[in-house]
């Protein structure tokens, strides 16, 4: 039961994180997101960041970077990028039920 939760939970993760991706969030839902990536505590600044930019989340970005396009940034190999984006993604799929709820609030306005 608790395998199926997470899965269906990582599917409407990733579909809200594509929907981001495509740079089609409103700046309102992407401050939303990024509150909430922010107040995540086991993750560092650097792996936020990370995620933030390859999933479009700051207002003021114009450019869709690409795991290689941060790696060249940070000097680091692209799966560096990959990992730490995972590492955040993981956190959000694993969070209490009220944070994913506005997550999904989100989703739901985009689907």
């Amino acid at each position: 039961m608790v395998k199926v939760e997470y899965e269906f939970t990582r599917k409407k993760l990733d579909c809200l994180l594509e929907i981001a991706k495509q740079n089609k969030l409103s700046d309102v839902d992407k401050n939303a997101i990024l509150k909430i990536v922010n107040n995540l505590e086991k993750r560092t600044e650097v792996q936020k960041r990370r995620f933030c930019i390859l999933y479009n989340l700051y207002v003021n970005q114009k450019a869709q970077y690409s795991l290689s396009d941060i790696a060249r940034e940070d000097g680091v190999r692209p799966s560096a990028i990959k990992q730490s984006v995972a590492r955040v993604r993981n956190s959000l799929v694993n969070m209490d039920d009220e944070q994913l709820k506005k997550l999904f609030r989100i989703l739901k306005k985009y689907i």
